[in-house]
């Protein structure tokens, strides 16, 4: 199989080659109605050449493009920061496990918040705080959340 290689084609569409799969995923709350799991939904099938991803919002044939974006104008200009995640993000040391943020990458799915929010419970020093706060940093879409072990020094995220 193919590396994957995400592509943003200029005003188009993303052009997504060695995908395993490509499939909808929903944000499922807990009994409070915190983000705290997510349910996949339908699959979609790949193209071996590449499949063409629709970014404009304006395809009849979603997730795939089907070139409604020429007619449209569809300005797809891309600013993203080449910076390295590092170089994002702000550290906040708690007494057992810090956090690393790169608030800029935050795609809002809210799975920080699940438990008492990540930047609360890095401050707290019992075992169950520290493991949620591992929960919500790998449950993080955009990987902006990392949690860190004070003493190693090592991530204890993933």
């Amino acid at each position: 199989m193919k590396a994957l290689k995400i592509t943003v084609l200029a005003n188009g569409p993303y052009r997504v080659v060695g995908a395993r799969q490509i499939a909808q995923l929903f944000i499922q709350p807990n009994a409070q109605g915190l983000s705290w799991s997510y349910r996949e939904g339908k699959a979609f099938p790949l193209q071996e050449e590449g499949s063409l991803l629709c970014r404009c919002g304006h395809s009849a044939n979603k997730p795939y493009c089907d070139g409604s974006h020429q007619p449209t104008g569809f300005d797809g200009r891309v600013e993203a920061t080449r910076a390295d995640y590092f170089q994002q993000a702000q550290l906040q040391e708690g007494p057992v496990a810090a956090l690393s943020d790169a608030e800029k990458l935050c795609a809002f799915a809210r799975f920080c918040d699940a438990g008492g929010q990540i930047w609360n419970l890095v401050e707290q020093t019992d075992a169950q705080s520290i493991a949620l706060a591992v929960r919500e940093a790998e449950y993080c879409p955009a990987g902006r959340l990392k949690v860190w072990d004070i003493q190693s020094q090592k991530q204890i995220s993933k």
